[in-house]
């Protein structure tokens, strides 16, 4: 009686025994894939049969392993489905195959899935295995100082490296900064100066940024810095040091001839190197001048005195003062103030001057020649009009006393005639006598 094939391969199925029968299994002989017609053998019990050419062939047909991806039957380490000599990632379950060689995976889902996977690199950083030409890690795609491996990322775009150690590093490498001098590079810097704000002594003021003894003015000594400090190891002095003079220092003029005057002031100092004073004449009201600012400079060719001229026109006469004020460009502390007495006359209106420094706008306007003839124009009018009018009063009571005294000598001459002795020889009653014979 035959045994039964299921598969027809020739090969018989295994049997279970039954009562003092003996069973029928692979060890007999008996099909290890009852099944499959290509395959009938499993020398090493793994589950892949020996024909090499059947489904699923065993690789490694004496050696028990697992393997299901490319190779059957072979021995995997790490499960993931590679034989171990086919595994370019034998310990690494998520990773097997690696096309380009240079370490990094294929797999897009595995460990350090490589990023470039038919170009050999050796990038870490940014993306696995694509080209890195400075071997600093990031890809050469990324890298913004190729051929610099000591930097390549920035981070908040400012221009300086995420390294702070590297190559132009930032030292606020999350935080766009502009600084470029100190060890605070890459930081905020408001004023512009090079020096972050936090590390700036002076952060508004552009012109400084250090003040070594702490008085609150700048170490830089250049010339229209903030506050310079001439003496930055010495908190007791800052201010540079410097004497003027005016000439002349009392000037008199006639504001009808609208000549400018002139003065000159001449400025000294003994302070070495570069230095610099502003030289300005207060302005004021009573006085046109053309120009208020003069700026003087000092080095080591130009000497300890400079000399500038001043010019100026009154408006308003009267007693003026003059004030000039010595300083240092960037700095409001005076080095020397200096007066100057202006005596300004008006010879048309033959007045005397005024003794104040500048006047109200009330006195100047009362000693102004056009405004003066007006009062005097207006006083004379209402003087004519209290005298016309006085006149008039006069003259309607000399015509009412001539009126009565008409007819008071009217009255008089009626009744003297009334008592002639020759009126009874009249005709009429009321008839005057005729005039008397002339002498002869």
């Amino acid at each position: 009686m035959a045994c039964p094939d299921t598969d027809a391969d020739g090969y018989s199925d295994v049997t279970i025994a039954v009562g003092n029968g003996t069973g029928w299994n692979t060890s007999n002989g008996a099909d290890a894939f009852p099944t499959e017609p290509s395959q009938w053998n499993d020398s090493d019990g793994d589950g892949y049969g020996d024909e090499l050419s059947g489904f699923q062939g065993d690789d490694c047909p004496t050696e028990e392993g697992y393997s299901n991806v490319g190779t059957f039957g072979c021995p995997d380490g790490d499960n993931d489905g590679v034989s171990q000599g086919g595994d370019a990632f034998p310990d690494d379950d998520t990773q097997w195959e690696d096309q380009d060689g240079d370490g990094y995976g294929d797999n897009p889902n595995g460990s350090m899935p490589d990023s470039c996977i038919l170009v050999v690199g050796v990038s870490t950083i940014d993306r696995f295995g694509c080209p890195d030409e400075d071997g600093d890690g990031a890809s050469d795609l990324n890298d913004l100082w190729l051929g610099d491996s000591s930097q390549y990322f920035d981070s908040d775009n400012d221009t300086f490296g995420d390294l702070v150690a590297g190559t132009d590093g930032d030292y606020c490498p999350q935080q766009f900064g502009t600084a470029t001098q100190g060890v605070m590079k890459g930081c905020p810097d408001s004023d512009g100066d090079g020096y972050a704000d936090a590390n700036d002594a002076f952060p508004s003021e552009k012109s400084q940024w250090s003040d070594s003894d702490g008085d609150g003015w700048g170490d830089s000594q250049i010339a229209g810095s903030f506050k310079p400090d001439h003496y930055p190891n010495d908190p007791t002095r800052n201010a540079g040091e410097a004497e003027m003079t005016c000439d002349p220092n009392s000037i008199e003029l006639d504001i009808v001839s609208g000549e400018y005057f002139t003065f000159s002031c001449t400025v000294s100092t003994d302070m070495v190197g570069d230095f610099a004073i502003r030289v300005e004449w207060q302005a004021m009201t009573a006085i046109n001048a053309a120009s208020r600012v003069q700026i003087v400079s000092f080095s080591a060719t130009s000497g300890k005195i400079q000399t500038v001229v001043f010019t100026g026109e009154a408006n308003i006469y009267g007693s003026h003062t003059l004030v000039l004020k010595a300083t240092e460009p960037g700095s409001d502390v005076a080095l020397d103030t200096v007066t100057i007495s202006l005596n300004a006359i008006d010879s048309s209106i033959n007045a005397e001057p005024s003794n104040s420094n500048d006047n109200s706008y009330l006195e100047e306007l009362l000693n102004n020649s056009l405004v003066q003839a007006a009062i005097g124009a207006l006083s004379l009018f209402f003087l004519m009009g209290v005298l016309m009018i006085r006149g008039k009063s006069n003259r309607v009571k000399e015509a009412a006393n001539r009126q009565i005294r008409a007819e008071e000598l009217i009255r008089a001459r009626i009744e003297n005639g009334m008592n002639h002795p020759t009126r009874k020889n009249f005709g009429l009653a009321g008839q005057l006598p005729p005039p008397p014979p002339l002498n002869k």
